[in-house]
């Protein structure tokens, strides 16, 4: 009879120890887990979410798929002039929903050559003032300022992100002086 309370005494324990065991390391797993979401956090930075940008609009290095994205329609509004220091501006009026994406920029900017051929300069972010009456959070950091802009959708927030043409007043700086002042193609 000893030998049987014995037994049980020592399968009891061993069944709360598997108890306690399997517990924390759920709780330990649990821990694991958040730590590596906080990690990747602490990873992403203002380069690497510009870097995101970059590699989100490669695509649109060439004008016709910018086009078949939509940011050419003849329909929608494309402001026919050149903005010094900014160049052609060409909207996707689909992406303008009040939300700030960084990898689906409402605006692309481009610059043509001497042969009239576009080339994508940098990229701009445009929210309605209708949608939203202050700026929408953007990308990490202060660094990023959005401009009231009456032009874009009845007027808008927007905010350039000049990822590929450098701009020495900085990469969300409104005007870039690396953008030509006139067309270059006008020449």
């Amino acid at each position: 009879m000893k030998t049987l309370k014995s037994t049980i005494k020592s399968f009891g324990s061993l069944l709360l120890l598997l108890v306690v065991t399997s517990c924390s390391k759920e709780e330990a797993t649990a821990e694991t887990e958040l730590e590596m979401v906080s990690v990747k956090a602490k990873k992403e930075t203002l380069e690497s979410q510009l870097k995101k940008v970059e590699k989100a609009t490669m695509r649109f290095h060439s004008f016709e798929q910018a086009k078949k994205a939509g940011y050419a329609d003849p329909y929608a509004f494309n402001p026919s002039i050149y903005v010094p220091n900014m160049g052609f501006h060409y909207i996707n009026v689909g992406l303008i929903d009040g939300e700030f994406d960084m990898e689906k920029p409402e605006i692309l900017l481009y610059v043509p050559n001497e042969q009239g051929q576009l080339k994508l300069v940098g990229v701009e972010y445009a929210v309605p003032k209708a949608i939203s009456p202050t700026p929408r959070e953007g990308f990490m950091g202060d660094t990023d300022h959005w401009d009231d802009n009456p032009n874009v959708a009845g007027g808008s927030w927007t905010l350039h992100a000049w990822v590929i043409e450098e701009n020495p007043n900085g990469v969300f700086a409104e005007f870039n002086p690396n953008v030509p002042v006139s067309d270059p193609s006008d020449k």
